[in-house]
């Protein structure tokens, strides 16, 4: 499989199953790793400082969590603003 990084990328995100056994949130996780990759990578070359926190891994972990759990809290919040406008416009 000679992916160039664009169809990789993409192929990650549209076909996870492809890549991974468990595709429940991957897109999300596959996100956040190459995110958790690109800052340090930019930091390393723009500021000349080269210093991980954590595990690229554990980051992207983290970051897939953070992201899941606003996004239900996003939902919920969304139907209690769709409710107080139903109320309203009554």
């Amino acid at each position: 499989m000679g992916f160039s990084i664009k169809d990789w990328v993409y192929a990650n995100l549209r076909n996870a199953g492809e890549f991974v056994y468990n595709v429940a949130d991957w897109d999300i996780l596959f996100g956040s790793l190459l995110w958790s990759l690109w800052l340090p990578r930019n930091d390393v070359v723009f500021n000349k400082h080269q210093e991980r926190r954590e595990s690229v891994i554990d980051e992207g972990i983290r970051l897939q969590q953070k992201c899941i759990a606003s996004r239900l809290c996003g939902i919920s919040s969304r139907s209690s603003v769709n409710r107080a406008r139903r109320r309203i416009a009554r």
